[in-house]
């Protein structure tokens, strides 16, 4: 038990944040202490009811415990990790939070081009997308000893799910939202458009807060030791 609790602790904020709601939401539903109906996006229940919740729960909710739910989790400690620990936003999680926040409002704007409920698997694939563009080259490896470079992963996941008749909808808008995301922060700074530059109150609140986080975290292991 105690190397479950020590893996969990050296997740990332970010990463461990969102594994432990998605976790404990589907908990939750499962246990029958909260239907998916009060979960799902609705527009007209967000304004007229104000459910607001439904803005963050919709991204958090992956079905029942199942194989999928399994799969979804993997993806999410692997590649919400690895974005989350990458060097563009290891020392800037300001940053990173308004990349994921990006990818989110991206994925909902598109939901009205296609009806969608729960979001969490595209906002995990345009993290995995992110995490492609900036990782090109780096080797994973997938089932049965078959190695993929960084930018190959997001297609080969999309032609396995393919060949196992499932919908690549949620694919398609997380790649979407993620190549937009990469496309105004990397590419278009080179054409002398800079779109997409993370706000200061933001950098201030965030950054300075993780600053002084890992300093009181330093001197605790100072005083520690002494």
């Amino acid at each position: 038990m105690s190397d479950i609790e020590a893996w969990y602790k050296s997740l990332p904020s970010l990463t461990r944040y969102y594994l432990t709601g998605a976790v404990g939401l589907t908990t939750l539903t499962s246990l029958q202490v909260v239907s998916p109906y009060a979960l799902y996006f609705d527009l007209s229940l967000i304004f007229t009811k104000l459910e607001i919740w439904r803005l963050l729960t919709t991204f958090l909710y992956f079905g029942n415990f199942s194989f999928n739910f399994l799969i979804a989790m993997v993806i999410l400690v692997r590649f919400c990790r690895s974005l989350e620990l990458h060097s563009k936003y290891e020392n800037d999680f300001a940053s990173l939070i308004y990349c994921v926040g990006f990818l989110a409002v991206s994925i909902v704007l598109l939901s009205f081009l296609h009806k969608v409920f729960f979001m969490g698997p595209s906002l995990l694939f345009g993290m995995l997308y992110v995490w492609s563009k900036y990782e090109p080259q780096t080797q994973v490896p997938f089932w049965g000893g078959f190695v993929v470079k960084g930018y190959q992963l997001p297609f080969v996941l999309m032609g396995l799910r393919l060949l196992m008749g499932s919908d690549l909808m949620d694919d398609v808008v997380g790649l979407a939202a993620g190549q937009a995301y990469f496309w105004l922060k990397e590419t278009a700074p080179q054409k002398g458009w800079n779109l997409l530059s993370t706000p200061e109150f933001l950098d201030r609140r965030l950054n300075s807060q993780a600053q002084s986080q890992s300093f009181r975290a330093y001197q605790g292991r100072g005083m520690r030791a002494g």
